[in-house]
């Protein structure tokens, strides 16, 4: 049977439900949903619930959450946010709440946060931050997360 690729619209053949003519094409599907608002606030919603996140804490509301990761770009190394939750949290061993996920740290991509974890404070991470920059631009054409 005949099908279009729901991502490059390229013709393939296939006798099941397959929405996609190759695992490149599944892949950027799957990014493409991670990157989602949707996606992402779903994602925070669970691990609130998890972590018992006062229902009170600004952080359930869409729109702290909104106001917090809405320009999409990584305060420390400038590049668009590919997944994830994109929260930072400024003490990396309590829980994510509206205080230890304040907006001067947010939105934080995988690959910056991966870099602080726990060993970098929120200011160093910003010292770096001309360095990070850097370094992005230099591999952008490799993918860093």
């Amino acid at each position: 049977m005949k099908k279009l690729c729901s991502v490059c619209d390229d013709s393939f053949e296939a006798s099941s439900p397959i929405k996609y003519c190759s695992a490149e094409c599944r892949n950027e599907a799957l990014r493409s949903r991670q990157r989602s608002f949707n996606t992402r606030w779903a994602s925070l919603q669970r691990i609130l619930q998890k972590e018992k996140c006062d229902p009170r804490d600004p952080l359930w509301k869409f729109s702290h959450y909104a106001s917090l990761i809405g320009s999409g770009i990584c305060v420390f190394c400038e590049s668009p946010i590919e997944g994830g939750i994109a929260l930072d949290r400024e003490n990396p061993s309590l829980g994510h709440t509206a205080a230890n996920c304040p907006a001067r740290s947010n939105p934080v991509c995988g690959w910056c946060n991966g870099i602080r974890s726990n060993r970098l404070t929120v200011d160093q991470m910003f010292r770096l931050k001309p360095l990070l920059v850097e370094f992005r631009k230099e591999n952008k054409c490799q993918k860093l997360k």
